[in-house]
């Protein structure tokens, strides 16, 4: 496990931490079958907390980084990190002064899984390491074309 590949939204004890493990099908034929990455997502939120197996896909982090570099940039501005098969949803809405707030849908199964909705409180002062961590996804991950 490279513990350089996640990427964490975290505040006052609570967080959501999605770990990537590695390519899912990297000797498949098809580009779009070896972009599937399987990942961890971790999480603890008020009284909640655990962790899952979920399969996103390369493209995943990297828009979310170019949408959380504008959202840095321009303060009220907004941020998706939307999987696929929606097991991972995180919409991060800036106020235009700084302030962030995450609204997160996990779901533990693809499709048919337990459904936990939390909120968490960001700073625009979090959003560089966040995108830092976006970057090392990226780097190991590469969307493969």
């Amino acid at each position: 496990m490279n513990n350089s590949t996640f990427f964490e939204l975290r505040n006052k004890g609570n967080f959501l931490k999605i770990e990537v493990i590695g390519y899912c099908h990297s000797e498949a034929e098809l580009n779009y079958d070896k972009n599937w990455l399987s990942s961890i997502v971790q999480f603890n939120v008020g009284s909640f907390s655990g962790k899952f197996k979920a399969e996103m896909q390369t493209f995943d982090f990297e828009i979310f980084k170019k949408e959380l570099e504008i959202a840095f940039d321009k303060l009220n501005r907004s941020a998706t990190f939307e999987t696929i098969e929606g097991q991972v949803n995180l919409d991060i809405a800036g106020d235009g002064v700084g302030h962030f707030e995450a609204k997160c849908l996990l779901m533990d199964q693809a499709g048919v899984g337990n459904e936990l909705r939390c909120e968490l409180e960001l700073d625009q002062t979090q959003l560089p390491e966040i995108i830092d961590q976006l970057n090392k996804i990226i780097v190991a991950y590469p969307p493969i074309r």
